[in-house]
């Protein structure tokens, strides 16, 4: 049995080829459409994407402004407006993240400026960024811009009064660069698939943009993982299978636990507890809020996916602000193109499981 696990985490990689191609097309192609990739919670996208742009898109040929809007705080729009023109590009500032990041190929995220650029910036921020992309179209230079979990900017207004929406500011922005004018390609990455969709209708991004559904990996590709490369007895693999599915960061945790102590029952019992105690504190504590009749929606909702999975939006007449709260927790899954809700790791649907038969008993 291996006592060491594989730094490099090569599970993230097994069978993307076609997820790797799909991102590659899309960079070699002109910028005609915004690109939004979306997910359930774990599949690693963000991971996925910096591994390709940084072995196949070369820094001579292109720009690259990778956002994790999880890294900074944005509480208002000079916040955001400092990702794309801080105030300080001094070169020890980029040595400095150089020797301390692995992803030393990643520039900082945002446009060199000097004081020139001021007026305009005060008086337009993405007339600005059109000049300076435009200046590295001249150079034969292409610009991409990927923006990681961009719902955390919806609650961001670009002026005082609060009348002027950020977000949807920069998707009218990203509609320019890309359909209209060819100038930049834009990945915009969440995992907030409900807020996507509103978003779409809100900004009015049809016939503008693209969708990217990223899977889970499937068993095949779960049992090569943890039998082939990581030597997993059958039967334990089994086993954290008909717990976990494909939830490769559950899976991680159960794994180091194993190799570290040659026992996985203690943290995957750990790990399903939370998750059910996650589930019951919700329904127990939140839904003391709602009325009798969303509750009575929630608990059709969660048989119905304890059933067969998932649950499509037609069958059921739960509130939307519902279905947001429990997307933005990360408890349920929205698929946007087929209009279905799943739990968001079949942890979760255990959980839910274990809360029916609790509120049974209480019923009973």
């Amino acid at each position: 049995m291996s006592t060491k696990l594989k730094l490099e985490n090569p599970e993230i990689f097994i069978n993307r080829v076609t997820e790797k191609q799909y991102f590659l097309d899309y960079f070699n192609n002109i910028p005609r459409n915004i690109l939004f990739v979306y997910w359930p919670k774990s599949t690693w996208k963000t991971t996925l994407i910096r591994k390709v742009i940084k072995e196949n898109l070369d820094e001579k040929d292109f720009r690259i402004n990778f956002i994790n809007l999880r890294e900074y705080i944005i509480t208002n729009f000079k916040d955001f407006r400092s990702l794309f023109f801080p105030k300080d590009l001094k070169q020890e500032i980029w040595e400095t993240v150089r020797q301390i990041t692995t992803w030393a190929k990643f520039k900082f995220p945002w446009f060199e400026w000097d004081s020139r650029d001021i007026n305009l910036m005060e008086k337009n921020i993405f007339w600005l960024m059109i000049k300076k992309i435009e200046e590295l179209q001249e150079k034969w230079i292409k610009t991409v811009i990927v923006l990681d979990e961009f719902q955390y900017l919806k609650d961001i207004y670009m002026d005082e009064q609060k009348e002027v929406i950020l977000i949807n500011e920069l998707f009218k922005f990203f509609i320019a660069l890309t359909k209209q004018n060819n100038l930049a390609h834009v990945v915009c990455l969440t995992s907030d698939s409900y807020y996507m969709e509103e978003l779409y209708w809100d900004t009015k991004l049809s016939n503008t943009s693209k969708f990217y559904l990223m899977e889970h990996l499937n068993k095949k590709d779960i049992n090569y993982w943890l039998e082939d490369l990581e030597k997993i007895d059958k039967k334990i693999v089994e086993k954290i299978w008909k717990n976990l599915w494909w939830s490769v960061w559950e899976i991680w945790q159960v794994l180091v636990s194993y190799k570290n102590t040659w026992n996985y029952h203690n943290e995957l019992n750990d790990l399903l507890d939370t998750k059910y105690s996650l589930v019951y504190m919700l329904y127990d504590e939140d839904f003391s809020k709602l009325t009798k009749d969303q509750v009575k929606e929630f608990i059709k909702v969660i048989k119905i996916i304890v059933k067969k999975w998932y649950c499509l939006k037609s069958e059921i007449k739960v509130d939307f602000e519902l279905i947001k709260e429990l997307v933005d927790k990360d408890i349920w899954f929205y698929d946007m193109k087929e209009l279905k809700i799943t739990a968001n790791s079949k942890s979760y649907e255990i959980a839910f499981g274990r809360l029916l038969k609790e509120i049974n008993k209480k019923i009973s």
